[in-house]
């Protein structure tokens, strides 16, 4: 995939602070922003007029250079995050918070498989180590992908011979140790914090506060029926997995390959369907191994149907299938909230507050205003748990009744509320000298405490 190759300090430069594109160097004196404050080029030194397309355009530019994309690019994701249901700049912050996260996991589960079924071919312990050390590279990215390595070792097992099956599965349990030793690392110094990320989270404190999950869960499972794509894959693998089966002529080692393809999308299938809420993007994980399947599935129905010479009339009706589900998908979803209107909201954000003040809001507003969240604000669905307060400190989290108190205090200078309720209760209107409500967000800025909180309560 093409990436931005332009110098990094040169990009933190035209922004005017730090995207750490460089890691530590970023922290030094020889970062390039320490040295030089100033945008770069011949007229870098000389007064930049400001306006409100300039700031969002910079905003905009932030992102895009933070997470590495071209301008083509980060289009395509917007575009790819506007026709989701749901809140467009929300779905274009999971986008690309998971691009890195979700991109690892398809090349290592793809890895994965490619290893495990040359191990197999070719008797190979070291390739087995690789295809566990892969599969379990994947999980340790996201537990999403945790059932490609019990899946692996299972079809390892099975499709090995006899000689070299305990070997071969040892070596595939010696790989997946590997990915797994920084969290081991962790466990020792903060047992109680990875556990709770990794098990006491997931089990019992995700679906907290959201009555509805089982009815949103339901309607991600079945959203594949509304799905041009999906169902498109989904047939063209059940089809090919029926033409593996029906050639006779095959050795099973020819079709051991695609079984595990099956194997692997229909564990992923159920596993993501386990997740309590679960979305419709996790289901992107599966594409290594359909994406194995449907081309197969395809010739099998174009041999079929007599097409077998002429590729392209079997090629036709699924590429026209593709685009009108496409179709219907944008237009369905066309209207929804926009990742620039967060931008707008972002930009006053900056306007009205100083580099100092104490922000509440949401992660959109921290990440576009490129500040650093007050303790207790990084993850907003964190307030929704309550924990003995030892606890709480030791997991940085705020229970949101102690953040409406904190406001109440005169802790945050600024405040972006988007809960008419919460609004009322927390008595916003007085407590701050200026307002402004951006409707397409359904969200009101709140700003410079009244002078009366100022007194009570000191300098933000």
């Amino acid at each position: 995939m093409a990436r931005d190759t332009s110098p990094q300090c040169k990009q933190c430069r035209r922004e005017g602070q730090k995207l750490f594109l460089k890691g530590e160097r970023c922290l030094t004196d020889k970062c390039g922003v320490e040295r030089r404050a100033y945008p770069p080029g011949e007229h870098g030194r000389g007064r930049q007029k400001q306006s409100e397309y300039r700031l969002q355009l910079r905003e905009k530019q932030k992102a895009r250079r933070y997470y590495g994309l071209l301008e083509k690019q980060f289009r395509g994701y917007y575009e790819k995050a506007s026709r989701q249901p749901g809140i467009t700049g929300e779905n274009l912050l999971t986008l690309l918070v998971c691009l890195p996260i979700h991109g690892i996991c398809l090349l290592l589960s793809a890895a994965s498989l490619r290893s495990a079924v040359a191990a197999v071919e070719r008797e190979s312990r070291w390739l087995a180590a690789l295809a566990g050390a892969c599969a379990a590279g994947a999980a340790a990215s996201s537990l999403l992908t945790a059932p490609v390595v019990p899946v692996l070792l299972v079809w390892t097992w099975f499709y090995s011979t006899p000689a070299r099956r305990l070997g071969s599965c040892l070596s595939l349990l010696g790989g997946a140790v590997v990915p797994f030793l920084p969290s081991v690392w962790l466990l020792l110094h903060g047992p109680e914090q990875v556990i709770f990320g990794t098990i006491a989270y997931q089990l019992l404190y995700r679906r907290l506060d959201w009555p509805g999950a089982i009815d949103h869960d339901a309607g991600v499972m079945l959203s594949w029926v509304d799905s041009g794509q999906a169902l498109i894959l989904i047939v063209l693998s059940l089809v090919a997995l029926g033409f593996v089966r029906s050639r006779k002529d095959w050795t099973r080692l020819q079709r051991a390959p695609f079984y595990l393809c099956g194997w692997m999308a229909l564990a992923l299938a159920f596993h993501i369907s386990q997740a309590h809420p679960t979305f419709a993007w996790y289901y992107l994980l599966m594409l290594p191994f359909l994406g194995v399947l449907a081309p197969l599935g395809l010739y099998a129905l174009g041999s079929k149907l007599g097409y077998a010479d002429r590729p392209f009339m079997a090629l036709l009706p699924v590429a026209v299938l593709g685009v009108l589900g496409l179709a219907k998908s944008v237009h369905a979803e066309w209207g929804y909230i926009r990742w620039s209107s967060y931008e707008e909201l972002a930009a006053r954000v900056d306007a009205v507050s100083a580099p100092q003040t104490r922000i509440f809001a949401d992660e959109q507003i921290y990440f576009l205003t490129r500040r650093m969240p007050p303790e207790g604000q990084e993850i907003e669905d964190s307030h929704k748990m309550i924990l003995p307060a030892q606890k709480a400190a030791l997991l940085h989290i705020v229970p949101r009744a102690d953040a409406y108190r904190h406001i109440k205090e005169g802790y945050f200078g600024t405040v972006v509320m988007c809960d008419d309720d919460a609004i009322n209760d927390l008595d916003l209107a007085h407590r701050f000298s200026h307002q402004e409500s951006f409707e397409d967000l359904d969200c009101t800025l709140f700003w410079q405490l009244a002078p009366l909180k100022t007194a009570t309560a000191g300098a933000t």
